[in-house]
């Protein structure tokens, strides 16, 4: 190979919407780092791909700081998956969420969840919630067992999101409910952020490699999110959105 990725290398500053992109454009490999540190052949085996196609990708998130080398292996820098759980700004909500979120609002697929729920906040409000049951959910997510070797792999995307302003009255239906809770929810944050205002909202995108059996846990970990929430006691309304998509990345493999 012609590169020495064991080399280091100074980071070079990216804004955060660069290294989104970037940590979208090698989700796969990303996600497979998500788990532990790795060898250059146990990433080639896990995302499907050559040593040397991976040995490119990696020099890519080693220069902009994503990725770094951990002895033998490679491990992803804790900013990466800040990255993945960046809260969704107006640009970021129509560049990134709202593809990812249509197929799962046009309904009729069996790769896509959409669920809602409403329950009350205590006194810690939306940062106690994000802090509690969402970290959880997320860390739960980060916990599932990689794909089994010649098991077929996905990438399932989620989002969560709520506000703690009810809907109105005239949307009857989840996907009604869904779009404008989106979008009510990114205007809120952008918001907060120019005025530094308390938070009203929230909004996170995961993303994680399953196998079939990491598709159907993820599906019961939504349901206990969904549940402790409802069961949540205090006096603020808040109101949440979760939308799961997967999309097949391949087969994984054996490690040789």
């Amino acid at each position: 190979m012609n590169r020495d990725l064991s080399a280091p290398t100074r980071p070079q500053p990216l804004e955060d919407e660069i290294a989104y992109d970037l940590v979208l454009d090698h989700a796969p490999l990303v996600m497979a780092l998500d788990r532990h540190p790795r060898s250059l052949e146990e990433l080639a085996a896990q995302v499907g791909e050559s040593p040397a196609a991976v040995c490119e990708r990696l020099a890519e998130l080693l220069a902009a700081g994503l990725v770094e080398a951990q002895g033998s292996g490679y491990c992803a820098c804790s900013a990466t998956y800040a990255l993945l759980r960046q809260e969704a700004g107006l640009d970021f909500l129509r560049d990134q969420v709202l593809p990812s979120l249509t197929p799962v609002l046009a309904g009729g697929t069996p790769d896509g969840v959409l669920r809602e729920t409403k329950g009350l906040l205590d006194a810690t409000g939306i940062g106690g919630l994000e802090q509690g049951a969402v970290a959880r959910f997320g860390e739960a997510l980060g916990r599932l067992p990689a794909p089994a070797p010649g098991e077929p792999r996905y990438l399932a995307t989620v989002l969560v999101y709520g506000t703690v302003t009810p809907p109105p009255a005239g949307l009857t239906t989840p996907r009604e409910r869904a779009l404008w809770r989106l979008d009510e929810a990114s205007r809120q944050r952008d918001e907060e952020r120019a005025l530094k205002r308390e938070a009203r909202s929230l909004i996170y995108q995961l993303r994680t490699l399953v196998d079939e059996r990491g598709w159907q846990k993820t599906q019961r970990l939504i349901d206990e999110l969904l549940l402790g929430i409802e069961r949540g006691s205090g006096t603020t309304f808040f109101g949440l959105t979760l939308a799961c998509l997967r999309k097949r990345a391949g087969m994984a493999r054996e490690v040789a």
